[in-house]
């Protein structure tokens, strides 16, 4: 797939997540036995890898129950033929106090074919440890 293409599916997976929380445009494109890992804190009740879409469905039910996003927004982006690289921050509630935290995270998604095979997020989730009771 062309690096245009694969820019245009990861803007429009971003821009939906963002405006309406919706991740099936997301489920759409992933393939069966993707892969997404998160560099994150080791407190975090969070695993690490997940792996095909029950997985990413798993991550996404899961940190639904312990934050609420209330902004995210998209930085830049950089792109080859096989991977899209998406910088960006966001801003979520710890739903077991109420707090508010910000986070800077960068995004890496590999392509194969017209399939996202493989995602990393590095994000510093240090405030939802922190915001734990």
């Amino acid at each position: 797939m062309s690096t245009e293409k694969n820019l245009a599916i990861v803007k429009h997976i971003l821009e939906e997540f963002a405006r309406t929380g919706d991740t099936q445009p997301l489920f759409d494109v992933i393939a069966d036995d993707a892969v997404f890992v998160l560099a994150i804190p080791r407190d975090l009740p969070l695993a690490r890898v997940h792996r095909g879409k029950d997985g990413l469905r798993a991550y996404f039910e899961r940190a639904r129950e312990l934050m609420e996003l209330l902004e995210s927004r998209v930085h830049g982006y950089l792109a080859d033929d096989c991977r899209v690289v998406v910088l960006g921050d966001e801003r979520y509630r710890a739903r077991s106090t109420g707090i508010v935290y910000a986070t800077e995270w960068v995004l890496r998604f590999d392509f194969a074919g017209d399939k996202i095979v493989r995602m990393h997020s590095f994000e510093d989730l240090t405030g939802l440890v922190e915001a734990a009771p």
